[in-house]
């Protein structure tokens, strides 16, 4: 489990004025999202705390302020007499001491070390470092009965809080209501107080029993990120109240109609703009659209991101962690310059033949023979996914986004059973029954859900559940595959300690459970459609679309990012060095690109990064890029497990048409790692699946070599020129 990082604040903002912050957060405490991009608006609920900003002010190291200093770990100073500064809640100071009391811990100053203590400790913290093993079941503290007594109180009462958080946020994510919401904000209030409750204890204990700090660290959960102690509370409250506003200005807009010719105002929602980016065959109207967008949203959204780094640069070396590349700094084999250059040729193909069919739509004005594509043609705001372009490029009858079947109740169960047959085929343990009545998977016309898809783990007993809103797409029976095969997940990690009850990393996991839905994939293409070259092509281009056309747009949103942060260009130069690195990778432009265009739209303040949060805050681009990565040789090696596909005979059974189902085999690999949960590093699991570490893009090449082939001959024959001229 993540120590929520994104929390909104009812306190000081940063005009001096107190209001309540918008409901923005994302609980990576209780729920898992993965799986495919969704156009359902997500809500999410609040973290409050009311904060005493006279006496949380950050001091002149940058580090924490003397109101946090009794919570932060690492830290030997004292607080001064006046306790004053600490963080309010509403559970007061009577459950605060109840924690305490039910933990076994007296909450009383830590005494000062003398120098040659200090020295013996750092002795003993050199000596006894250790790591976490896949089993730690082992003492703590040289086997005392008393610390692991502790502990186990530990474990207890986390549990304890964690379900009661977890219900209330489920209750509040599948019914908003205005009883949900507050029981909603008292439970995020109620786990903020426990999580630093919990660093003070920890600290305590290892001083009371001469313990190492760090060894009792990944005992006590959700301690190992404790960055929210590493900065002060008005530090952190001014990143939380900017991230607030990046998300308010992004979302919920309203626009005008094009050429609005009824009496309707000016209230399109973005929904149905970006409905009409993905189903739209006018360029004219897509350009609209796309610089209303912009329009918009640009210079607010500039202006607030600009504060944003600048805070988060001058915090850097606390927050590096969390904000910069958590994927590469893992015990990894990686280059991601060498994958993006070997996946380049295939993608250069992919990308000439989407050009082509979007010249003889739209015409050679709009798209020209050999220059960048405009990103507004590309189905969507941001120009990424392109799946919304697989109805042009195919026949209507391979649309994945056709109905799968009348809308029923009875249809989601069934279904829900379909996904549950193929992970009982492969050997994995039954889902508890609980899992079908708990979850919502149909939304109700009564009541105001959440339908982002998402796996939420309880944290009591076996109470798992699924969110979702089928709506009875083909694509919706691979979302059912993956959020199940996150229940099966919690469930072969629960016999460990609630310290590691936690998945181990998510683009590891998003891959597995990919690589494990990819054989369902075709399998279901298939059956919906007769097995000829046709089908295949059109069912390899559909996965190129979603898993090769996005490795450009990561490398290029990341290099963009990381170069913003790094400070090596102004800020009135950010948006060109947007489009240059989206032009040198991807190949695509911004509509408002040429001179003529910009002296027209004179009221366009470009800021183009605003069409995707995810690239303005810390969510990494990399992630984009290395899912697929780590997917396909997964994939490619639990297929050479169960003798389903030969290196040297790939020609005559390629890589796609691997087939796991009713591999028990696989099973026991699977449920291996998934039982480790987090108490081992993702690479070693990643290494008992396809046994090494090191990530490579040869089997995402094996997967796409027929479509790779097919589309060399395809752009040949209408003599296509390959890539792209820069202007």
């Amino acid at each position: 489990m993540a120590v929520p990082l994104e929390v909104s604040y009812r306190g000081t903002t940063l005009d001096g004025t107190i209001k309540k912050l918008p409901l923005h957060s994302e609980f990576h405490a209780t729920r898992y999202e993965i799986g495919r991009r969704t156009k359902h608006t997500h809500v999410r609920a609040v973290h409050t705390v009311v904060v005493n900003r006279q006496r949380s002010r950050e001091t002149t190291d940058g580090t924490c302020s003397w109101a946090e200093r009794k919570t932060c770990p690492g830290t030997d100073d004292v607080p001064p007499v006046d306790n004053g500064g600490r963080v309010h809640h509403h559970l007061g100071t009577t459950e605060a001491k109840t924690i305490y009391k039910e933990t076994g811990i007296i909450n009383k100053r830590a005494p000062e070390l003398s120098e040659g203590s200090r020295q013996l400790h750092h002795h003993r913290r050199t000596r006894r470092m250790s790591t976490v093993t896949s089993t730690p079941t082992r003492s703590v503290g040289g086997g005392s009965t008393k610390t692991d007594e502790k502990i186990r109180n530990f474990h207890h009462l986390t549990r304890k809080e964690l379900n009661l958080y977890a219900i209330a946020q489920w209750n509040y994510h599948t019914n908003r209501n205005n009883e949900t919401i507050r029981n909603a904000l008292e439970s995020s209030n109620r786990l903020f107080l426990y999580q630093r409750l919990l660093v003070s204890s920890a600290q305590n204990l290892s001083l009371a029993f001469d313990m190492n700090y760090e060894d009792l660290l990944p005992f006590v959960y959700f301690l190992r990120d404790h960055g929210v102690c590493q900065m002060s509370l008005s530090s952190f409250n001014t990143i939380i109240t900017l991230k607030s506003k990046l998300k308010t200005a992004i979302g919920g807009l309203t626009f005008c109609e094009y050429r609005k010719t009824t009496g309707r105002p000016c209230d399109m929602s973005a929904d149905e703009m970006h409905f009409i980016m993905a189903d739209s065959l006018d360029a004219a109207e897509l350009k609209y659209y796309w610089k209303a967008w912009h329009n918009h949203t640009s210079y607010e959204v500039k202006n607030i991101y600009l504060k944003y780094i600048g805070l988060l640069n001058h915090k850097a070396k606390h927050l590096n962690k969390y904000y910069m590349k958590p994927y590469l700094n893992e015990n990894c084999n990686l280059n991601v310059n060498r994958i993006y250059e070997s996946v380049r040729p295939l993608y250069l193909q992919l990308y000439t033949h989407i050009r082509k069919v979007l010249r003889d739509k739209f015409g050679t004005t709009v798209v020209s023979f050999k220059g960048p594509v405009p990103v507004h043609l590309l189905g969507s705001i941001l120009g990424q996914p392109w799946t919304n372009l697989l109805p042009h490029l195919v026949h209507g009858r391979f649309n994945t986004d056709a109905p799968y079947r009348k809308s029923t109740a009875k249809t989601s169960k069934l279904l829900f059973d379909r996904a549950n047959g193929f992970f009982s085929s492969i050997g994995m343990d039954c889902v508890p029954k609980s899992v079908w009545s708990q979850s919502m998977l149909f939304n109700e016309n009564d009541r105001f859900a959440d339908c982002a898809p998402s796996s939420w783990d309880m944290y009591k007993n076996n109470d798992f559940r699924i969110k979702m809103c089928f709506q009875d797409t083909v694509e919706d029976v691979y979302t059912m595959h993956k959020q199940l095969g996150l229940v099966h997940y919690f469930s072969a990690y629960k016999k460990q300690p609630i310290a590691f009850q936690h998945i181990p990393d998510a683009v590891f996991v998003e891959g597995l459970l990919n690589a494990l839905t990819l054989s369902v994939r075709y399998r279901e293409f298939i059956s919906r459609h007769n097995d000829s070259v046709t089908s295949r092509h059109a069912y390899l281009l559909q996965m190129a679309l979603e898993k090769v056309a996005v490795l450009p747009y990561a490398y290029a949103a990341d290099a963009w990012h990381s170069e913003v942060f790094k400070g090596n260009f102004a800020p009135k130069r950010m948006n060109d060095h947007w489009w240059s690195k989206r032009l040198k990778y991807e190949g695509v432009v911004s509509p408002i690109s040429k001179l003529k265009d910009k002296l027209i739209n004179n009221n366009y303040r470009p800021f183009d990064p605003s069409a995707s949060y995810n690239t303005l805050t810390e969510l990494p681009a990399i992630r984009l890029f290395l899912v697929p990565i780590v997917e396909f040789q997964i994939f490619r090696a639990l297929c050479m497990i169960c003798d389903e596909y030969d290196r040297k005979n790939s020609k005559n059974r390629h890589l796609y048409e691997c087939n796991l189902r009713g591999y028990r085999q696989i099973g026991k690999v699977i449920k291996s790692v998934m039982s480790k949960g987090s108490s081992v590093k993702w690479p070693y699991l990643f290494e008992r699946i396809v046994g090494h570490r090191r990530l490579e893009e040869g089997p995402l090449l094996e997967y796409f070599k027929p479509l790779f082939d097919h589309l060399c001959v395809t752009n040949n024959k209408t003599n296509e020129f390959i890539g792209w001229k820069n202007w």
